[in-house]
């Protein structure tokens, strides 16, 4: 059969609006996907400032141990072989508080959970795959269920992983989402104000804003870790790329602190469009910023405009970090 010419290029441009349909409609799909991430951590944050949530948190912190921790820190009494970190909690309050508040949390607190110990024999279970929550996980947050055999006793254990910090303060363990869910609820418990950091790399960490330093300082329960934002780039090896904090007066793309390198970073950034990501920051910002009134909003909107120009400053370190100290390296 011979195909003329202009039926080649109706084939050609019938390909051509296929392909491009396609395009469409898979932007669409991740700016779709995109929303509903920055939603729902959006709404997380918010979660943090329900006071029956800190009420919660108080009943299981031992405020008073570490706010006295706090004091000697603050004295210059901390036994830290850190340096850096020890000479920032000498000078500055928040990072008092927060460093004693890592030390309980990761020390006295939370479990990390690689896999379940088995129930028969006490041993190590393996993953062996995941299934839905049932009602009663469903009613405590939990969003999946992992489950966990033991190849010697052949009983499996479902391994809930709850999205509601209050949940949380009573399970008590899990790995980083929930290490760093609980205790940016435990933060604003004890007067901090703190906000949650998703690295799209799969890990996820706190910040809490200092009076007295006019920044966010970085803080890893997991790794009972402070202002060492270059952590995971320098000490893990880790190719970051999109890191966002969220909190009660809005979200931010603080990915620049978290690397050395960000033109090497922007060519990493490929999932969305970066004005896209920008755009949506933008309108959740302005949706959380229309519950301040008056001078709180001026202070807020000031803020938030100072940490964009701190970000574009070079994130340096002379530290050597160290690698990973929590959990599997898988994870």
């Amino acid at each position: 059969m011979v195909i003329s010419n202009d039926a080649k290029d109706l084939k050609n441009q019938l390909e051509t609006y296929s392909r491009r349909a396609d395009s469409y409609e898979q932007a669409a799909a991740q700016h779709k996907d995109l929303k509903n991430q920055l939603e729902t951590y959006s709404r997380r944050a918010d979660s943090y400032e329900q006071a029956a949530a800190q009420h919660a948190a108080l009943q299981v912190i031992p405020v008073l141990e570490i706010q006295e921790a706090a004091r000697k820190a603050l004295r210059g009494e901390l036994k830290d072989s850190d340096e850096e970190s020890r000479e920032l909690v000498a000078r500055c309050p928040e990072a008092a508080l927060t460093k004693s508040l890592l030390r309980w949390f990761k020390g006295d607190f939370f479990e990390w959970v690689d896999t379940l110990d088995c129930l028969g024999c006490g041993k190590k279970t393996h993953r062996t795959g995941s299934a839905e929550p049932e009602a009663s996980e469903r009613l405590k947050s939990a969003g999946r269920v992992e489950l966990h055999g033991c190849d010697e006793c052949e009983l499996v254990r479902r391994f809930p992983r709850y999205n509601d910090p209050v949940q949380l303060l009573a399970s008590r363990k899990g790995r980083c989402g929930e290490w760093a869910n609980c205790f940016t609820l435990c933060g604003r418990a004890v007067g901090l104000d703190t906000r949650l950091v998703v690295d799209w790399t799969d890990h996820v960490w706190t910040e809490v804003w200092s009076a007295k330093e006019e920044r966010w300082l970085h803080a890893d329960p997991c790794e009972n870790a402070i202002d060492k934002p270059l952590l995971y780039e320098k000490g893990w090896g880790k190719k970051l790329n999109y890191v966002a904090a969220f909190g009660q007066y809005g979200v931010s793309d603080v990915a620049r602190r978290y690397t050395a390198n960000y033109e090497e970073m922007l060519g990493r950034r490929n999932f969305f469009d970066e004005e896209q990501f920008a755009e949506l920051i933008a309108s959740a910002n302005m949706e959380k910023l229309n519950r301040l009134s008056g001078k709180d909003r001026e202070w807020e909107i000031r803020r938030q405009e100072r940490e964009q120009i701190e970000l574009l400053k070079d994130s340096t370190t002379k530290e050597r970090l160290l690698p990973r100290q929590s959990g599997n390296a898988d994870w």
